[in-house]
């Protein structure tokens, strides 16, 4: 079962969270140049991939959707640039600090009117996967706590990109955006109304699924071979701290609870560890990756952990931060395998995740093969973020109680039946959601244009 957020002192410990990353093919990334790459400090790991203002002066940050390369120091990572070039969608991830900032300036006046709650932060059709503890959407790093329409609107755009994209190649998917909106909120009225009856897996969802692993040895030996030389000595030695503080940690939540005593001496050892430049929304992050022994000396349970920076919502006028990964928030189905808790190290600006080894994400031009797939993806994601906002809402708060209220407690419905109320999309707002989405990804389409052609001339 999944569990809620525990305080141990400064440390937050959350249930599993879905990694930040592709699949094991994904782990051989363009190596990191070890000569550019800063020092693993607890600044440098903290450094955000926020976007600095726009190279244009007549595009002010707020207002634009376009970043150019040069204004990325990609040294650390230029892998990632002819990947970021590659596709819309993709470009699309690359920029969600400057798409929150957009939509926080462009709709202020919309969004003070909207209920706040636990956003996913990152909410896009690429996000969607089938993991071993559940499938929904995946990538934790940017949960806030800010407007509804937040997480909405970069479903939304999603959606109208990936059409677009799709539509390039298949004819089959011209003029769905309308539909696959629709989707997205039948699937959120859905999981509003009934938080508890999942949907079952869609065809694509047992796709997924049948790519999982039976065997982690070799899911093991790619992620060491992805692990890439220090900077410096004075990083390793940094590095290797911070797992001594996820060890601790790890031994004192583990190994000597009542629930928990087959730990035995030398579980969480270090046995590999190494700067990591993998994915496209946290590729200029600092991260690193750490090989651990598990609770046997059997090489096939050892555990592979990512120290990841703590990210800061781009624009704190609407969004505020939230450090609770929990993915039960949204995730859904089979899940309930053992693996170790995620948790936020206490005095470091970072966070200690688990890999699974069992971790399948749609990707657009390889995944989604029919308008069904899209379907499935969107109604689900629209499940899936209902059931999150839905339980984080009461009266205009997240995690709390109606201020009006003269009830000193309420219960699970009547406190459902408050967010729902406040959470219920009319029409009105269905038909801003569409036009404001259809908006958005065309200033996509335009900067990744740009993007590209800038990319191409280096």
């Amino acid at each position: 079962m999944f569990v809620g957020a525990v305080v141990v002192g400064a440390l937050v410990a959350c249930a599993p969270a879905a990694p930040d990353r592709a699949p094991s093919s994904a782990l051989s990334a363009a190596p990191l140049p070890s000569a550019s790459a800063p020092a693993l400090v607890t600044s440098a790991l903290a450094t955000s991939a926020t976007p600095p203002a726009n190279g244009d002066v007549s595009l002010p940050r707020e207002t634009s959707l376009s970043v150019l390369p040069s204004e990325f120091d990609f040294s650390r990572n230029p892998g990632v640039v002819p990947r970021i070039a590659s596709s819309p969608h993709r470009y699309y991830r690359f920029i969600n600090p400057r798409f929150e900032s957009v939509v926080c300036h462009r709709y202020a006046d919309w969004l003070a009117k909207e209920p706040k709650v636990a956003l996913h932060g990152d909410a896009h059709v690429e996000q969607y996967g089938a993991t071993d503890v559940g499938r929904g959407l995946t990538d934790l790093d940017d949960t806030a706590i800010g407007p509804r329409i937040i997480d909405l609107l970069r479903m939304g755009t999603s959606i109208f990109v990936a059409v677009h994209e799709k539509a390039g190649a298949d004819a089959s998917f011209a003029g769905l955006e309308p539909k696959m909106i629709d989707a997205l909120l039948r699937g959120y009225a859905e999981g509003l109304a009934h938080p508890d009856v999942e949907p079952p897996p869609s065809p694509l969802d047992q796709r997924l699924e049948k790519k999982f692993k039976k065997d982690s040895t070799a899911f093991l030996a790619d992620a060491d071979k992805s692990m890439l030389p220090f900077a410096s000595p004075a990083e390793e030695t940094e590095a290797k701290r911070l797992h001594g503080v996820y060890e601790t940690l790890m031994l004192q939540m583990h190994m000597y609870g009542p629930k928990n005593k087959s730990f035995p001496a030398g579980s969480f050892t270090l046995k590999k560890m190494g700067p990591i430049a993998s994915g496209i929304g946290s590729a200029l992050d600092r991260r690193v990756l750490m090989h651990l022994e598990g609770r046997t000396n059997k090489p096939g349970d050892d555990l592979l952990v990512e120290l990841k920076p703590l990210r800061n919502p781009p624009d704190p006028r609407c969004l505020t931060a939230l450090r609770d990964y929990r993915p039960a928030r949204f995730l859904m189905g089979k899940a309930r395998v053992r693996h170790f808790d995620p948790v936020v190290l206490p005095d470091d600006p970072l966070w200690a995740g688990e890999w699974f080894v069992n971790h399948e994400i749609v990707k657009i031009d390889k995944t989604i093969e029919s308008p069904a797939d899209l379907e499935a993806v969107v109604f689900e994601s629209g499940f899936v973020l209902a059931r999150a906002h839905l339980g984080s809402h009461v009266d205009g708060t997240a995690f709390g109680v109606p201020s009006a209220s003269d009830k000193p407690l309420i219960t699970v419905e009547e406190r459902r039946a408050l967010a729902r109320k406040a959470l219920t999309i009319d029409e009105a707002t269905r038909d801003r959601l569409v036009a404001e989405s259809k908006t958005l990804a065309a200033e996509v389409d335009e900067g990744w244009a740009r993007f590209r052609d800038a990319s191409a001339t280096k």
